[in-house]
């Protein structure tokens, strides 16, 4: 039997490991918020949600700062095709509400 040469095409199978911010140090958001109204980024409640081309929200200051130095979405690691984002209305209209404790 023959050996088969490597695929020309393939030329790395690794794939970058996005730097993941949000790992790196607690936030009260996580505890005092749904997951949803969080920024993956900063952890903190969204004040100016956007969205990226992918359809991920962020908080616009830190996708736009990620962005600068990024090609990349910061959760997923995957590629943008464009390093726009738009305004998440859906998101900038959800209703936030105190949690308890109780």
């Amino acid at each position: 039997m023959e050996a088969v040469p490597p695929s020309p095409v393939l030329k790395s199978t690794t794939v970058a490991t996005p730097r993941m911010p949000w790992t790196e140090a607690p936030s009260s958001c996580v505890n005092d918020a749904p997951d949803e109204l969080c920024c993956p980024i900063t952890l903190e409640l969204m004040r100016d949600p956007v969205q990226t081309i992918l359809g991920q929200t962020f908080e616009r200051e830190a996708i736009e700062d990620w962005l600068k130095t990024h090609k990349t979405d910061p959760v997923t690691g995957e590629k943008l095709p464009a390093s726009i984002v738009f305004c998440d209305h859906v998101m900038g209209r959800a209703p936030v509400h105190p949690i308890s404790s109780s």
